[in-house]
């Protein structure tokens, strides 16, 4: 037994094995690394963009933001991942979305799937500073139709009062 231990006979395939083994779970790691990072990427788009829509709507009736969302998530192919939607009128809409997604090389290691887990969340709100930014008055007297275009004033000229165009937030300038 003692000279079993001595001898150097399959030295080279026991540390091919255990070096196969360490680059099988690194490949692992990087298969599955790289699709767990993409769904994440798909489905943190997919909640942005529904808190968005819905964001746009939040001074109307929370059934209303809601729908928005679940359009939204269809839109994306994630209706299934939604978990919840929190619609606070006038405030606030958050969204919840959880995806179980199934690994590939990591099975082999008793790691069989993941969920992953994403929020995002719309709020009105008082901006506080920004550079670039035209705040646009409209006419709330003008019926717009979706998908019309409509020319906005951006000077002073043929201006009445409480409509004044786009301005310049720079002090100073312009």
């Amino acid at each position: 037994m003692f000279q079993f231990w001595k001898s150097e006979k399959g030295g080279a395939t026991l540390l091919v094995a255990l070096a196969f083994t360490g680059l099988l779970a690194l490949t692992g790691l990087v298969v599955d690394g790289g699709l767990l990072y993409s769904t994440h990427a798909h489905l943190q788009k997919a909640a942005n963009a529904a808190a968005l829509s819905g964001g746009q709507e939040l001074t109307r009736d929370e059934t209303v933001v809601e729908g928005i969302v679940e359009e939204t998530l269809t839109h994306h192919e994630e209706l299934s991942s939604l978990q919840d939607t929190v619609v606070v009128k006038d405030k606030r809409v958050t969204v919840r979305l959880t995806k179980p997604t199934e690994l590939t090389f990591m099975k082999l290691f008793g790691i069989d799937n993941v969920d992953i887990n994403v929020k995002a969340t719309a709020r009105i709100g008082v901006m506080g500073r920004a550079m670039g930014a035209a705040p646009l008055g409209i006419d709330e007297s003008i019926e717009l139709v979706y998908g019309q275009e409509y020319t906005l004033k951006v000077d002073e000229e043929e201006v009445d009062t409480g409509n004044f165009g786009v301005f310049s937030t720079r002090r100073g300038r312009g």
